[in-house]
């Protein structure tokens, strides 16, 4: 880049260009709240765009210089959007891997809950207790769902797989035959309408694919469901 000014305010407009660059990279980390995160990146465009006037400014009287300058600004402007996206798919993987681990250790432990609650009840009449056992453990079930939901929307699971997830509990649903301690896949979805859980943002998500009668009905809802893209990042 060549000489614009004096070198102290050159070095001061690099330094808050490259100080927002580095907020900005650090925006897109996962070691951060989705809060601090957006501060970052707030913080990052101010300081970027700031360090990008205060050049402008300085080389106001060397207009010949700007042709270079634009260059080199273009330049650095690709560099970052690289570097901005190679952060954020390698990010991305890693949480997908994380919340697809989670999810699987999850349901395992739902699925060992019901399989306990089941050989309790079969031994014996079932009780008023045990159904309040029962849609706890639907309870635990249903927020999985709406946990795996929003982790689509957020890009963290592939669609197929959540595609695959949500057609098995419709199928539960459906057959009439799935049951934790007695009480029925359905009796339990309508117990879970009960609470606050009625009011959330996904729960005609689900209404919708507990209505469906096959897997691309399911595929069908969940494509119209939202995902979190590069027009949310800024």
């Amino acid at each position: 880049m060549p000489k614009i000014i004096h070198g102290g305010g050159t070095l001061v407009a690099l330094s808050l260009g490259l100080l927002g660059a580095i907020l900005l990279l650090l925006s897109m980390s996962a070691f951060l709240s989705a809060g601090w995160n957006s501060v970052l990146r707030l913080a990052g465009i101010a300081l970027l765009g700031g360090g990008v006037a205060y050049i402008l400014i300085l080389s106001r009287n060397r207009l010949h210089e700007w042709q270079t300058l634009i260059a080199a600004l273009i330049n650095v402007g690709v560099g970052i959007f690289i570097a901005i996206w190679v952060t954020s798919a390698l990010t991305a993987a890693t949480k997908r891997t994380e919340f697809f681990l989670d999810f699987t250790k999850r349901y395992h432990e739902i699925r060992v809950a019901a399989h306990e609650l089941d050989n309790k009840v079969e031994k014996a009449k079932p009780s008023p207790l045990d159904e309040g056992d029962a849609h706890q453990i639907y309870f635990r079930l249903f927020g999985l769902i709406y946990d795996e939901i929003h982790a689509y929307q957020e890009n963290f699971l592939e669609k197929e797989v959540i595609v695959d997830w949500l057609s098995w509990q419709m199928y539960d649903y459906m057959s009439g035959e799935f049951k934790i301690g007695g009480v029925s896949y359905v009796n339990g979805w309508q117990w879970w309408l009960t609470t606050p859980a009625k009011y959330h943002q996904n729960t005609p998500i689900l209404k919708k694919i507990f209505a469906c009668n096959d897997r691309e009905c399911v595929k069908d809802a969940i494509g119209r469901v939202g995902v979190r893209g590069w027009q949310d990042l800024f």
